[in-house]
């Protein structure tokens, strides 16, 4: 009896060490290939099953905002279930994400294993960078100039600016809070100058202002001012872009009016459309990730996959149904913000804090002009929002 106790203690033990290293595995291979991300994932989650299993213990922690989280994955089950394009290929990205989280909450039981998770999230993005960089402005020989000019993109990421821009969110977070040695000092800033660079060849504007606006935030709220440097570096770097690019000037050179940029009223049609799919399917929309399906049928204009802003493309694709959850989602997250800041017991916390807030800025003032909410970018999001948790789980247990 006592072996066989023994033998499921060992096993359990492998099956933990398993679970954490292919989520690190994951983690790092977010930005750099889909199906080695796929792969890990599935890896992870199968060695959490199997625990449970084992250990005869099927509980899941389930933390305040995961009940927003679950609201907004049952809307998109729902709206699913009656999709013109499929059950499965709508409620496959954001359970991938909603899981993603529980796993991460349930499975990191120490604060090495935070930092762990935290370090792989920069190596990831460090590399992806590296690799990106180096297509884009060696391989390819791209010229600085032309109306042509081809947007730089990190492996599999979807929307690569808003996925930077929440890099930006965590580093200054780290900085604000955490005392480094040299060397991982020197990686973090390698890491920030190769994500500016990166995000400067995005050209998506949007995402600098956003990472402006983390910048600016980050000073008040710390009261630091070595954040306002970090902007004005970020503002060196469109001005020399300016300088050496007509292509980055014109962009930038719109921002004077936004509202009448031509970007911007292209927009309008698509809105137009949006609307009209809610209009004929005003309960539970068209479907989620059935809006590009359904694009000739309403007007779209040829190539246009998504609606260009987040409740628009909700409201199409997921109805008032969808509109409901996501305004949920969207308040009680705020009010997850406002009581974990009460709450922030040690630098790690205050450090992810900041990352989650930073996160949650891009992804409302990103939707201004994209959904934001699906595939890498929300991984990313549930990751930073699940090592809070944990690492104020973690300080609470401290200090009792």
């Amino acid at each position: 009896m006592n072996g066989d106790v023994t033998t499921s203690a060992q096993i359990t033990r492998q099956l933990d060490k398993a679970i954490v290293f292919s989520l690190l595995g994951m983690v790092v291979a977010i930005p750099l290939s889909e199906s080695l991300k796929s792969i890990l994932f599935g890896l992870s989650l199968t060695c959490w099953l199997v625990k449970m299993v084992i250990t005869k213990n099927f509980s899941v922690q389930i933390p305040p905002i995961g009940w927003a989280f679950l609201t907004w994955l049952s809307a998109i089950f729902v709206s699913s279930l009656f999709s013109t394009c499929g059950f499965f290929v709508g409620v496959r990205d954001v359970l991938l994400y909603t899981i993603f989280f529980f796993l991460l909450v349930n499975t990191i039981h120490s604060r090495d294993q935070v930092w762990m998770v935290i370090w792989a999230v920069i190596i990831g993005i460090g590399l992806g960078e590296v690799l990106a960089l180096y297509e884009y402005l060696i391989a390819k020989e791209y010229v600085f100039s032309g109306r042509d000019m081809t947007r730089l993109h990190i492996g599999s990421l979807g929307f690569t600016g808003a996925y930077l821009a929440m890099i930006f969110a965590l580093l200054f977070g780290l900085w604000s809070h955490i005392r480094f040695a040299s060397k991982p000092q020197t990686f973090l800033i390698a890491v920030s100058l190769l994500s500016g660079l990166a995000l400067l060849f995005t050209y998506t504007r949007t995402m600098w202002i956003v990472v402006l606006i983390i910048a600016a935030l980050c000073a008040l709220l710390h009261r630091q001012w070595w954040p306002i440097g970090g902007g004005a570096l970020i503002i060196a770097s469109l001005v020399v872009g300016m300088i050496t690019s007509p292509w980055i000037s014109n962009r930038i050179m719109v921002l004077a009016n936004p509202l009448t940029a031509p970007s911007f009223v292209s927009r309008f049609p698509i809105w137009d459309a949006a609307m009209r799919m809610f209009h004929e399917y005003p309960l539970l929309g068209v479907g989620h990730k059935c809006f590009k399906p359904n694009r000739e049928q309403f007007g779209v204009p040829e190539n246009i996959g998504q609606a260009h802003n987040l409740f628009f493309h909700v409201a199409a694709e997921l109805g008032s149904l969808g509109i409901i959850a996501l305004v949920v989602w969207v308040g009680a997250y705020i009010y997850f913000l406002y009581q974990t800041r009460k709450q922030m017991l040690d630098p790690l916390s205050r450090s992810l804090w900041f990352a989650t807030m930073g996160s949650f800025v891009t992804i409302l003032i990103g939707g201004i002009i994209d959904p934001m909410i699906g595939s890498e970018v929300s991984l990313l999001f549930m990751l930073v929002t699940g090592l809070l948790i944990v690492s104020q789980r973690l300080a609470a247990e401290k200090q009792t």
